[in-house]
């Protein structure tokens, strides 16, 4: 019973960590992009950035399509 419940941590652990590294990596491209797109991040844009979670960072990904502006990005 206990090795069952031990194996069963085991592999949430490995799929937390698996959703940590993609969100982190999700993160790290829009980043790129934003660079790319609008030139260095005010502090506070990146401050956001680093606070968001996995819904945020999706929305942010597709808006990065069409925004022309740092304000359209973030709605400011």
């Amino acid at each position: 019973m206990l090795a069952e419940r031990m194996e069963e941590w085991k592999e949430n652990y490995r799929q937390e960590g698996r959703q940590e590294g993609w969100q982190e990596g999700a993160l790290h491209l829009l980043i790129r992009q934003l660079e790319m797109k609008f030139g260095k991040l005010p502090a506070d844009i990146e401050a956001k950035l680093k606070q968001a979670d996995e819904e945020q960072i999706f929305l942010w990904s597709e808006r990065i399509l069409t925004a022309k502006t740092l304000a359209e990005m973030f709605g400011h």
